[in-house]
């Protein structure tokens, strides 16, 4: 950081946007006298280095001051969501209290926005100051800042939950940079380079990847909200035409999401041919995304060598394996029946109805090593499914204070990284999570199969379908259970999905639906990523928390409960009971 600011002071650094218009901008010598001062504030404040200080913010001028500035004041940044719903606040309550406790932070830093909503944490049973980010910016600056060496610790970043209870990873200096070198490397980033990004800040592909990364790499970084992307999708391929970005990155939900809503008149405004570097990860990636993203875009200049599939994981800092820029990514067509029943992945033809598809997530960046291990730990040939574990110099240093998970995933210097997958010709197919198998009848089912059948019902809110096993005592193995939002609202809509999704999925994927719950938005739990918790949803399920939505007859039924309760107490105390 202060290197850049020296060296390299009127080099472009940042510019924030707000639907495509810059607000702000920042050299590297801008942004190192205002990160200086908030530094300064830290300090006046009382965070002495080494402290953990909580970062509750939006992406605006406030995260990046605040995030360099606490580095400079020699404290460890912990970035985490702010709230949105506000009819959630309970829960973020409890989610922000398991944050605190976990990093044994005494400070939470807030914009004057969002402070008001944090004032719950002045009821924690322990201390913890409320610190605002408008009186730290106006602080004298710095005038020393904090010595760190390689092992200080420059991030606590907390996993995003997906399977679990959230785990503070602890990241070094040198795991980021080993990592973001790596990841340069690979891409063959060059001077000429834009980078654009509407990812969060708080999770790992936007902080490390399109924060630190970019600055590593003096790469200008064009930056917006990730809620403008949410309404506005066109916004982030405006950007790019606008901007001529080279590099960006998304999920695979974003991909999708532009493919399917940005209206045929607004192709007219784009131009994706500077874009040589579109990077998806972050979560499962669906061939048929990637091909309908290319259909829809390559009329405005997208090209399909651009993308670059990703896979990686906060344990390794960020990336694992990439893509290579230029070359088309790989489609592995796998015999369904082999798959399922052997774990082998058997390549089939174009022609095979019942194939299944895995995305190829590139290969291990400079310095990573992967393998793919069976149940004791021993290497599997090419294309036998088992769990991924790596090992590199951009592992983390371990959970924070948490030595229990730390003995369940370190082993012999490897990473067990809880993911499924195998390899052929040195690329690595990611097909799922260890803990989301369902096993039917000793077959293995992937849960991502079954949503991507069910995602192109109509009526059912793309992205938001989760599909779990569930125990079956009578039979002894696991039903199939699939949890579907859908705004539809009248019955006689909720039966013709309900038998189109069955018929779907039993074309399709090959086996019977047990329980289709149909509920409202926002019902199914995700990751402050936007990653369905589908270990959190089956937790939810079977214990009768998630409330399907209610057909008419049984709406009048719970109303008349009460008064079906009264007349039968009424009946047994005068007529005897019966």
């Amino acid at each position: 950081f202060l290197h850049h600011a020296t060296q390299h002071p009127d080099h472009p650094a940042l510019n924030l946007l707000h639907r495509n218009t810059i607000k702000s901008r920042f050299t590297y010598r801008q942004l190192s006298e205002a990160a200086l001062r908030v530094a300064g504030g830290f300090r006046r404040q009382g965070v002495q280095e080494g402290d953990h200080v909580i970062l509750v913010l939006p992406t605006s001028e406030a995260f990046f001051l605040s995030y360099w500035g606490l580095l400079l004041a020699g404290g460890t940044p912990v970035p985490v969501y702010p709230p949105i719903r506000l009819h959630r606040m309970r829960d973020y309550s409890q989610y922000l209290l398991g944050i605190v406790q976990a990093s044994d932070s005494r400070f939470i830093l807030a914009n004057h926005e969002i402070a008001p909503l944090l004032r719950f944490t002045q009821r924690f049973p322990f201390t913890t100051r409320l610190l605002s980010f408008e009186e730290l910016r106006t602080s004298e600056p710095l005038s020393k800042p904090a010595e760190v060496t390689p092992d200080h610790t420059a991030l606590l970043q907390f996993t995003s939950g997906s399977t679990a209870m959230p785990k503070g990873v602890q990241l070094y200096h040198r795991h980021l940079l080993e990592n973001i070198r790596a990841i340069g490397e690979h891409l063959q980033l060059r001077d000429d380079d834009i980078a654009v990004s509407w990812l969060p800040l708080y999770h790992d592909m936007g902080l490390i990847g399109f924060v630190l990364g970019t600055f590593y790499w003096r790469v200008p970084l064009m930056v917006f909200s990730p809620l403008e992307f949410i309404r506005r999708p066109v916004y982030w391929l405006k950007a790019i035409t606008q901007y001529r970005g080279t590099v960006s990155a998304g999920p695979n939900f974003a991909y999708s999401m532009c493919a399917a809503k940005i209206k045929d008149e607004e192709l007219a405004d784009l131009d994706l041919s500077s874009w040589r570097i579109a990077m998806c990860g972050a979560e499962p990636i669906q061939a048929e995304t990637l091909r309908n993203f290319k259909e829809r875009f390559k009329s405005v200049g997208f090209s399909v060598e651009s993308f670059c599939p990703a896979y990686g994981l906060a344990e390794n800092s960020l990336a694992v394996c990439l893509g290579t820029p230029g070359v088309v990514t790989r489609v592995d067509r796998v015999d369904r029946e082999l798959f399922e029943n052997e774990r082998r992945a058997v390549p089939v033809t174009r022609e095979d109805p019942h194939a299944m598809e895995w995305v190829a997530c590139g290969r291990p960046i400079p310095r990573v090593q992967v393998q793919v291990v069976d149940e004791t730990g021993e290497p599997l040939p090419e294309r036998q499914e088992g769990e991924i574990v790596i090992r590199s110099p951009s592992m983390m240093a371990g959970y924070y204070r948490n030595d229990k998970a730390n003995r369940r995933v370190f082993h012999n210097g490897w990473l067990k990284t809880g993911d499924l997958g195998y390899m052929a010709d040195g690329l690595l197919y990611v097909t799922g999570r260890k803990k989301e198998i369902i096993i039917r009848g000793g077959r293995n089912y992937y849960p991502q199969d079954i949503e991507r059948v069910v995602n192109h019902i109509p009526g059912v809110r793309k992205g938001d379908v989760c599909a779990f096993g569930a125990p079956d005592p009578r039979q002894g193995t696991e039903r199939i259970v699939v949890v579907v939002e859908t705004r539809k609202s009248h019955p006689d809509e909720w039966k013709v999905m309900e038998t189109q999704i069955r018929e779907a999925v039993l074309q399709q994927v090959g086996i019977p639906v047990h329980d289709l719950v149909l509920v409202a938005p926002g019902t199914i739990p995700k990751t402050s990523s936007g990653k369905l918790q589908r270990v959190q949803c089956r937790r939810l399920y079977l214990n009768g928390t998630i409330q399907p939505l209610q057909r008419r007859g049984s709406v009048l039924r719970r109303r008349l409960a009460p008064l079906g309760r009264w007349f039968r107490l009424l009946k047994a105390r005068f007529f005897g009971r019966v």
